[in-house]
């Protein structure tokens, strides 16, 4: 199955109730939370991200996401975006997500082809503005 990475907007406290909802009911939970769902990235790779947008190396003092909560056995992970992060996040053009899919893509970490990444930068900054215009937060649930 691979490693699961759910991105999504709501509250701090509905996210805290997604993996509960995830195992309750799957079709009401896709409508609740309209998760976008990706494999194999988790928030060390967003961390990475963030450097790129912010045009720094990666620090692991500042680029890391909120941690939130961990499943049974740290199995699972909920991680929250910071607000900064998403500032950036919602202001990629289609210009700069080609960029930014391209040098994410050549990290270490990732080692892929632009247009492989690219739905994910396409969602987290579709996501970011959704939840600017919410005053919610982005989140990244995650599970082996």
């Amino acid at each position: 199955m691979g490693l699961l990475c759910d991105l999504f907007v709501t509250t701090r406290e509905r996210a805290l109730a997604y993996e509960t909802s995830l195992l309750e009911d799957r079709d009401a939970h896709l409508q609740a939370y309209s998760p976008e769902e990706f494999k194999g990235l988790t928030s060390l790779e967003f961390g990475m991200l963030w450097a790129i947008l912010e045009n720094q190396e990666w620090d692991v003092e500042k680029h890391m996401l909120i941690d939130v909560a961990f499943g049974e056995g740290d199995e699972s992970w909920l991680h929250q975006f910071q607000d900064e992060y998403v500032a950036l996040l919602a202001a990629l053009d289609e210009e700069r997500i080609g960029g930014t899919s391209q040098a994410w893509g050549e990290t270490e970490e990732l080692q892929c082809p632009a247009d492989d990444i690219r739905p994910v930068v396409e969602a987290l900054a579709r996501l970011s503005r959704e939840a600017l215009a919410k005053n919610q937060g982005l989140f990244m649930w995650g599970s082996l």
